[in-house]
């Protein structure tokens, strides 16, 4: 397949299955990112405290708390002082802007904005996940994806979009769908239904369509279009994420 060709529904899914980190337990700073946004604002301060044992990614999460706009004054002096505390302020903030928008473009109409810091386009997605909106949840995870490989404007992902996606983003995204799913949906649960039927990385149709049986994408020898699709928590294990429709992929 040519890197420059449209990726199939297929190809997404498969990759994106293979490429999730193996370790399902929420850890690192993708935890803590989790933890923070999902915790009340009195807690936060005592949460970020943490954020220094990551490096780089540590300090980069530090900084798009300065610049979120809705984060309280309180949480900011921590902020600031932990970075004093490190002695990387200066240098943090002179490659702030890259750091903090590095991957937050998207197209006119979107609900996620272009200044908005790049931990920060989790939030909605945690939010529906809490909230068991299970489709729009399914959408949002497509909306991230596209930002995160700067596609929005193209509307979908090629084969070096995918194979290239950082697997610090798609760590959060499989632990937001495993937390909120009590281990039910993610990407690491469709790698793992996917592998105990002898799949790997090449394709091979038959385990394909196994793989479509189990998690609920196919019905009765066909594959479901993206309206037939159960976003209830009783659907199969491994049935979402799944934004678009799945075929043979041939």
């Amino acid at each position: 397949m040519s890197n420059t060709i449209e990726l199939s529904k297929y190809d997404a899914a498969l990759i994106s299955i293979n490429n999730v980190p193996n370790n399902p337990a929420i850890s690192g700073i993708a935890g803590l990112i989790i933890n923070y946004y999902s915790s009340p604002p009195n807690r936060r301060t005592e949460i970020i405290q943490q954020a220094l044992n990551y490096g780089k990614e540590g300090t980069k999460f530090l900084l798009s708390i300065l610049n979120d706009k809705q984060e309280t004054p309180e949480v900011k002096d921590v902020v600031y002082g932990l970075l004093f505390k490190c002695g990387g302020l200066i240098s943090s903030l002179n490659n702030n802007k890259t750091l903090i928008t590095d991957t937050s473009h998207t197209s006119q109409g979107s609900s996620l904005k272009a200044d908005e810091p790049t931990v920060n386009i989790y939030t909605k997605l945690n939010k529906l996940l809490k909230d068991k909106n299970w489709k729009q949840a399914d959408l949002e995870t497509e909306k991230i994806m596209l930002i995160v490989a700067k596609r929005t404007e193209q509307g979908y992902l090629q084969l070096q979009d995918i194979e290239n996606f950082p697997c610090f983003d798609l760590h959060i995204i499989d632990q937001l769908w495993l937390e909120h799913s009590g281990g039910k949906f993610g990407f690491s649960v469709q790698r793992r239904i996917y592998q105990s039927l002898g799949g790997g990385k090449n394709y091979d149709l038959l385990i394909w369509r196994a793989f479509g049986d189990q998690v609920g994408w196919r019905r009765e020898g066909k594959w479901l279009d993206y309206s037939h699709i159960n976003f209830a928590i009783t659907a199969p294990v491994g049935h979402l994420p799944l934004w678009g429709d799945v075929d043979d992929g041939l």
